[in-house]
């Protein structure tokens, strides 16, 4: 349950009336939703004022309250607070992008790694075909007397050929 308010003002003799379990609730409920706790109390209640003070409130006033100073406290309170949620709006959304970017860098490491296993698998079959047509334009090379001067050439142009583009592949694959 949160209050709908950002300023507490409480006489310290009503504080001591009704007992510490008022206190000790408005301390709790400041912790989980900031507001500010703040104590009016006479000069003669100075001690009990000081009890308060040392168990953490926001700040006092001596009666007679100042109006003008009690406008001023409780501006710059809101402003204290104002700014304080800004802050933490500021962290809440570095944190939501700090998990997106991991989301976002997760997703690129695997979209990476997926290319280069496709790269690798292509690079393989591309590997087999060519040594396959390279293979077998050497053993028909092998076979001077039954190939044709412009046969020898053609196969030549194909192992050349071959072997520059398994050249290629090679260093494609290799990154």
């Amino acid at each position: 349950e949160n209050f709908l308010f950002d300023i507490v003002l409480l006489e310290v003799a009503y504080l001591d009336q009704i007992g510490e379990d008022l206190f000790v609730f408005l301390q709790n409920q400041a912790k989980k939703q900031s507001f500010a706790l703040i104590l009016i109390a006479s000069p003669e209640e100075l001690a009990l004022l000081e009890n308060y003070l040392e168990k953490g409130v926001t700040d006092y006033f001596f009666t007679p309250i100042s109006p003008r100073l009690l406008k001023t406290k409780i501006r710059g309170w809101l402003q204290h607070q104002f700014f304080l949620e800004q802050e933490k709006e500021f962290f809440r959304e570095t944190e939501e992008a700090k998990k997106e970017l991991g989301t976002q860098k997760l997703a690129l490491e695997t979209t990476l790694f997926s290319q280069k296993k496709m790269l690798r698998k292509v690079g393989h079959d591309l590997r087999s075909l060519l040594n396959g047509v390279l293979g077998y334009a050497n053993l028909l090379l092998k076979k001077e007397q039954e190939i044709t001067a412009k046969q020898k050439l053609s196969l030549e142009v194909i192992q050349r050929n071959g072997e520059n583009m398994l050249k290629l592949v090679n260093q494609f694959t290799k990154q």
